[in-house]
This record gives structure tokens, sequence and C-alpha cells, in this order.
């Protein structure tokens, strides 16, 4: 506790070292390392201002904006997505500001009305203390369940909330009845329902450290009613199915039931020593005195838990005062130990429907939970919702129709490669699975936000974020209070030390250009999934990107160079002539995203036209592959385009098109989405059509008028000419590549003890045809002599000697199935490019007006 204490107290530390380092070595010093190890700033502050009145706070806040300072605000160091640090920065210390003021009937500055019980807390106190006082006096608050977090600063400003309370007396911001603020011109004011109101308003969910420094805050108080407090515990191995589609499922069936009996709870999922897992749900029968009675309406749990093979265990325990629950032991964490947390909402009407907890289960039974990792819920719905008509705060509005906060607290190694191995795995592959619970729902809370979120506007804000916008720019026209992820602070580079430039790659700087990881999980697993789904029916095929590895792409870029290969000569021979036509059609300013870029090879033609008309574009190479993305785009001759700016894109089709959309910068831009190299082909015509309706939604929605597509299609129905292009020299090792991936990709945990591997590369012949019917051409593998037994895992896999996995096809267009494609995908053809003798031609197509 002491070393906590001096944490908390201390200007220059956090109570997780992860936001005192930054991204180098040696910026900060770990216990691990030596004597010897140079150790540097990181991002704690230079200076510190260690105010204990209002004055103090008003004087440092009129030096840093005399002096054009970066400016952080810090109360207790307790922060979990670098926002009270910094580095090269001023820090205002708000931990001093001390003070407890009890209320019996609460009136306003600049009101005679009478608001009730209330308690008046300095931004420094913790709540902790807050609730020891609480207790002496017979009331708590609406607050969270760590002590050592400050009352008044980003826990209230950035929403506040309770485990448990949250769903009988809301969220803290509901309960906030006024602020004492000092403002970015120095001044100290106040904001309430009747002065300032409109700063009342973004105090209240608009986040700490971005509007002014908060001294004292009032909020509401209730009475601290006995509690009866159970616990119903499982454990199991994190393998063991049964302990999640039962044993979890079982919990959050429970919490559903007792959150419509007006009874809170809290779920929680933590692993044990060695492969174990614990999960229980804390639940709180708020002004209930007898323990008896809650021990008869969870025994039957016991029994049907019982029933599936699991242990439960099960205890309660009656509390005088609610208090003595909150006032629990600190968190006390070993001096290496750092932690990146992060959350999402979950609707109420997924929560309280019949999949709602199944589907949640399965969730956290794919996010593979490491040592000291942590997973809790705290209980929105009740109150939280039924304030939603009562209460107007900053806060999301999703918020008022959720029922789930899903907490996920990552542990992180102490290391700078820990560090950023953490973040990475927390954004691109578990946030994007705990988003996946409820994706039409997506919202989150900033107090325990992903680091990394791109998305901090719509998740955070929702539709409330221009009005926070708008009163930011008024209380703080030139941004001296900015913090990661906070408004404002898209216009800032993440430290919040320099503005953005104006345009997304700066060339003056730029040698290389950026790849961008937009991989919302990592879709090998998904690939994986796919293998064994596709080998498992009837008739068997595989995955489009089991084909697409690092190997697989330079096999396909070595076959398409091959004379043979018709589409790859037709769309160069049509670009060297009608590239300039092109180029004039796409909007100046336009964000020029290339779907399956390969090589630049083509594209350059189109580019190079756009830089000739002085267009200022921003080009983003997709790809599946980072190293072949990589290798792409260092060949791109950088010094030749002035008006051109190159960056890649890593990761999917739907990838890409969702950082279309979400993406604040780019989002009401001009797009022009390229479909070349006859993409399109590679769907059926079905799936052609929903593919070009979704590029339509997401990247051609928000601005119709100026963004469109430019897609290929082959016409050829020549059967020999078809077959002649997909069986030049090149295909066969592009086709077999595939299975050396699908065996990387299958293979077991254990891979020394595996007996053999899923695909024995000799066994497959690649087999290519011609459909008369679908008039398309087919790509399978077969087997060569004999019935083929996959290897492990999927030896229970038998393909005959006649069967054929089909892993391709490549659908021709006509007119008339060229005109039907783009009217079922709601598009119409602006314009169209060929040449004479050209199976292939360019389609410039746009939204059909409504």
């Amino acid at each position: 506790m002491e070393g906590l204490a001096t944490s908390i107290a201390s200007p220059g530390a956090l109570q997780h070292w992860v936001w005192e380092s930054g991204s180098n070595p040696n910026e900060t010093c770990f216990v691990t390392a030596g004597p010897e190890t140079p150790c540097h700033q990181g991002r704690v502050p230079l200076f510190s201002a260690l105010a204990d009145s209002a004055a103090q706070v008003r004087q440092a806040v009129r030096f840093a904006k005399q002096h054009n300072l970066r400016l952080v605000i810090r109360n207790t160091g307790h922060d979990g997505a670098g926002l009270s640090s910094s580095p090269d920065s001023f820090q205002i210390h708000t931990h001093l500001l001390q003070g407890i003021e009890y209320h019996t009937d609460f009136e306003p500055n600049g009101s005679l009305a009478r608001m009730g019980s209330a308690v008046t807390v300095g931004a420094g106190v913790l709540l902790g203390d807050l609730y020891a006082r609480g207790s002496l006096e017979g009331y708590t608050v609406v607050g969270g369940e760590c002590p050592t977090v400050g009352a008044a600063g980003g826990f209230l400003q950035g929403g506040g909330v309770s485990s448990f309370l949250s769903h009988t007396w809301g969220l803290a911001v509901d309960n906030v009845l006024q602020f004492e603020v000092v403002t970015a011109q120095g001044d100290l004011v106040v904001a309430n329902a009747y002065q300032n109101q409109d700063l009342f308003w973004a105090l209240r969910g608009g986040g700490g450290g971005t509007f002014g420094v908060v001294t004292r805050a009032t909020v509401r108080t209730y009475a601290d009613l006995p509690v009866v407090v159970a616990k119903l515990t499982i454990a199991a191995s994190d393998t063991d199915a049964v302990f999640w589609t039962k044993g979890v499922t079982t919990l959050l069936t429970l919490l559903q039931e007792l959150n419509s009996e007006d009874v809170p709870g809290q779920f929680i999922l933590s692993p044990q020593s060695g492969s174990g897992i614990e999960a229980s749900l804390t639940m709180y029968f708020i002004n209930e005195t007898k323990t008896a009675r809650v021990d008869d309406r969870l025994n039957p749990l016991e029994t049907i838990l019982s029933g599936e093979g699991i242990t439960p265990a099960l205890s309660s325990q009656a509390l005088p005062h609610i208090s003595m629950d909150l006032r629990k032991g600190p968190d006390i964490y070993p001096e290496d130990y750092g932690i990146l947390m992060s959350s999402v909402l979950v609707s109420n009407r997924l929560f309280n429907s019949s999949e709602g907890p199944r589907r949640m289960a399965e969730t956290f039974a794919r996010l593979h939970m490491g040592p000291q990792d942590l997973l809790f819920t705290s209980n929105l719905g009740g109150r939280v919702i039924a304030n939603g008509h009562v209460v107007d705060t900053a806060m999301n509005p999703a918020w008022r129709s959720a029922s789930q906060l899903v907490n996920f607290v990552r542990n992180v190694d102490p290391s700078i490669v820990g560090k950023s191995v953490a973040l990475e795995d927390l954004t691109n592959v578990q946030m994007p699975l705990l988003y996946s619970i409820d994706p039409e729902f997506k919202a989150s809370y900033l107090n325990l936000a992903d680091p990394s979120e791109k998305d901090s506007r719509r998740v955070f804000w929702g539709e409330h974020y221009e009005r926070l916008s708008q009163i930011k720019r008024k209380w703080d026209p030139e941004d001296l209070f900015i913090t990661n992820l906070g408004v404002g602070s898209d216009n800032w580079e993440t430290d919040g030390m320099c503005r953005k430039p104006r345009n997304l790659v700066d060339h003056a700087t730029m040698s290389t250009p950026r790849i961008i990881d937009i991989r919302r999980s990592k879709f090998e697993g998904s690939i994986r999934d796919q293998v064994v789904d596709g080998l498992t029916k009837s008739p068997k095929t595989l995955p489009a990107l089991l084909f697409y590895s690092t190997e697989g792409i330079q096999h396909w870029i070595h076959h398409s160079h091959f004379p043979d290969f018709y589409p790859r000569s037709d769309e160069i021979r049509v670009l060297k002539k009608q590239a300039s036509e092109m180029a004039a059609s796409i909007a100046n300013n336009s964000i020029v995203v290339d779907l399956g870029s390969a090589s630049l090879d083509k594209v350059t033609f189109l580019l190079e036209a756009l830089e000739d008309q002085q267009k200022n574009i921003d080009y983003y190479a997709l790809d599946l592959s980072s190293s072949e993305l990589a290798t792409t785009l260092d060949n791109v001759p950088i010094d030749r385009f002035h008006h051109v700016r190159f960056a890649g894109l890593h990761g999917t089709f739907d990838d890409g098109l969702q950082w279309l959309k979400e993406t604040p910068e780019i989002r009401d831009r001009p797009h022009c989405i390229l479909l070349l190299g006859l993409t399109i082909g590679n769907f059926s015509r079905q799936n052609a059509a929903s593919f070009l309706q979704s590029i339509a939604y997401h990247a051609l929605s928000t601005n119709p008028a100026q963004s469109s597509i430019l897609v290929t299609l082959d016409s050829c129905k020549e059967p020999t000419k078809v077959l002649r292009a997909y069986t030049s020299p090149g295909v066969v090792p592009f086709a077999l590549s595939a299975l050396k991936y699908a065996n990387t990709l299958l293979r077991p945990e254990d891979a020394e003890l595996a007996e053999g591997p899923t695909f024995n590369i000799d066994d497959w012949y690649f087999l290519s045809e011609w459909n008369y019917v679908l008039g398309r051409h087919e790509a399978s593998l077969i087997p060569q002599s004999k019935n083929i037994t996959l290897g492990p895992p999927l030896q229970s896999i038998v393909v005959s000697r006649e069967e054929k996995i089909r892993f391709g096809c490549s659908y021709k267009y006509n007119r008339a199935e060229k005109e039907e494609l783009f009217g079922s995908a709601g598009l119409a053809e602006a314009a169209a490019w060929s040449d004479a003798g050209c199976d292939v031609a360019f389609y410039l197509l746009k939204m059909m007006p409504n």
C-alpha cells in the first residue's frame, strides 16, 4: 500500500508503467533491467505544478498558455490509455485538491432550487476516502470499485461506471450537480444546469483533461443501504467446452434473469495457473438483510451446473452497508506489472435475448486470455436506460440502450517489445472479437478504452461528437487541453505535440510509403475455419484467401506475365491508351483504394495520368500480404510524384471497406475504388452484385456525386483461349502453394508429434475446366491416382479419386450479364473504356440516384 500511495502522490509516476514509457528502448527503467541499462524521460512530463488550490491551477494554466506548452492534467495516475502523460510536457497535478463537504439539501450556484443530499469533493479526493467518509455519515455515491481512483477527475468526466450501482442509480455523470472548472483562459467558472450549461453538458461524458481542469465537483448521494453479496464460482481448463457452453452461459443467463428482478451483478473471468480458468458471478441484493432468502434463490443453479458436470461454489454474505463492499483494499500489483484496458457495450436487445448469453460466452472463449489478463462486466441497464429520458449528458446515446459493459484488461510484459505486442493484439485481435458480440451496436467506454481505437468519435460519443467539438472550439479554441483519444485529438499527432499536416501522407518527410495495419482480426484463423468448413461439405471447396499467401501471390504474378494470359495484357493495352480519360473521371482530392493491388505495374499508368493532371490523390494499395505490400511500395518512384501520395493497407477487402467507412479524416472525401485484375470475376454472379453493393455502401454513399468504382470485366467465352490463359506456367505452383499454406495453418500445436502434413503436395493434380452452362472457368485440385485420406487434424476426411476440390472460378460477362450485375448492385455505368480486339473492358460505376 505504501508503494501505491507514493505512486499516487508522485507527479512523475503512474499507477501502471505502460504510459510512463514511449515506444522506443530505454525510455523507462524496468525493474528487470540491470543497473547499467540507460533510461530516459519517456512519457513522464518534464515539469509539474503541484497545485493545492484553484488559484494555483489558474496560474499554471495561464503559464502553459503564455508559453505554448504541451499541457497534461494528472490526478492519481490511474489512467489506462495515455490520457494523463505525454513526452516533453508540462503537468498540472491535481491530487492535492482535497476536501469533502456534505450537503443535506444542495443549492447549486445561480439557482434557488434544492437538489437533495449531495457531497462536494476536491478533484484529488480518492473514491476510497470518499466511501470511508460517507460510511461514517450514512451515505454513499455512484463510483468505481477501485478505491485509488480520483472521485472527480477523469473517472467522473469520462462517464463514471459502477459495476453494480449504475444499474440501480445510473452512471456517475447522471448524478453530477455541479462542476467548478478552470478554463483554457485561466478563469475559474461554475458549470451546472443554470449557468455555463454547454460546458456542464460536455464535462458529463466528454472526457477528462479536454475542456478544462475540474477543481471540485458536487454529486448526488444515496443512503448507505444494507446488501447481501452472493458469489457463484466455477473453474475448469480453458479448453473445456462444457465450461463455456454450459457454465459461462448459465452464469450470464442468471445475470439476465436477476436484472429482470432489479438485482445487479458482475461477471468476472480470470485465467488461473496452468491452463485453468475461473468464472464467477457476484450478485448484489440491495436492501436485503437475509442470506437465507438469497441462497434459496440461487441453490437451483448449483443443481443445474452440477448436472452438467460442473462443480460450483456458492457463498453469500450480509453487509450492513453498501460502502463495506465498495471499500475493498486497493489493487496492489508487482512493481513490473503493466496493463492495457479496453471495453465494449452490449445492447439491452442482445443481452436480454435468448442468444445473448451464449454469444457472449462463445466470444469470451475465443479471446485466449493470458496470465494475469482479466475480463469483467459492469451492469448497466436499469437506471442507466431509464435516465435517458430525464438526463441529458455528452455520453454516447448508445449507453441509454445498453445492458452490459464488457471490460478486458490485457497484461503487458515489462518491456518495450511487450508493450508493442500487447497493443497490436488488443487492437487487431481482441477488440474486433469483443466488438463482434454486438457488431451493429459498436460503442466503448472512454475510461477503459483501447488506446489505439481507430473510430473514437463513433464509439465514445456517436452523434454527440459534433456538439462536443463545437463546445471544445468555444471554450478551448487553441487546443490547450489535448488528450489521446479525446475530443479534438484527431487534429494532432498521437502525443499532442504537433498538429497533423493537412495531407495524410507528407512527402517532404517520407521516403518510403507507410503501411497501415487495418486488420480487425488475424484472418489466418478465419481461413483455417473456412478450410475445415469447405472440406466437410459436398462438393468440397477451399477458400480463395488460402491461395494468396506471400508465396502464392508471387506465383500468380509470375503466371500472369505469360503471353497466353490475355487479361493482364488487355488491361495494360487499354490503360496505355485510355488512362488519361479515366484519370479525368476521378475527382480531385480523392481517396483511391486499390483492392488487391498485387503489383503496381498496371495501375501505374493511371497514377501517372492523375499526376500529369495535377490531381491531389491519396492512393492506398490493399493486400493480404504485408511483405508483398512492402516490396511493392518500396519500388514506387516517389520522386516522380508530387500530387499523388502513396500508402499501403494490410488487410482483407472487408477490412478496407470498413476502414473507409469508419476513418473520420477520409470518410467524407471523394472515394474511387479500383477493382482491376478481373477481381470481380472471382465471385459468383450473385455474390459479385452483393460485393459491389457493399462497396457502394461503404465507399460511395457519403459523397455519391464525386465517388466511383473503376472495375474491369472479361467478356471472353472462348473455352480454348480461356483454358490456355489459366494453364500457362506458374499456375500449378500457385495452386499447390495453397496446400503448403494450409499445412502451416492446420499444423497441430505439438508439431513434432504430428503424423505428417494435412496435405501431401505430391498427391494432388491441378485441373482447369470450362463450364459451358455457367459461362465460367473453374480451377480444382484432384487426387493424382487414388483416394486420399487427409493428414491431421483432418484425418477423418477422405477425398475420392474422382472427387474435385474446387478453389476458384472466373466468371465471364457478356453485355446482358454485365448490365444485370450493375443493376442488381444499384450502380449505373457512367463510362466505359476498351480497345479493338480486347476482351477486357474498364467500367466507371456510380450510385444510382434514389
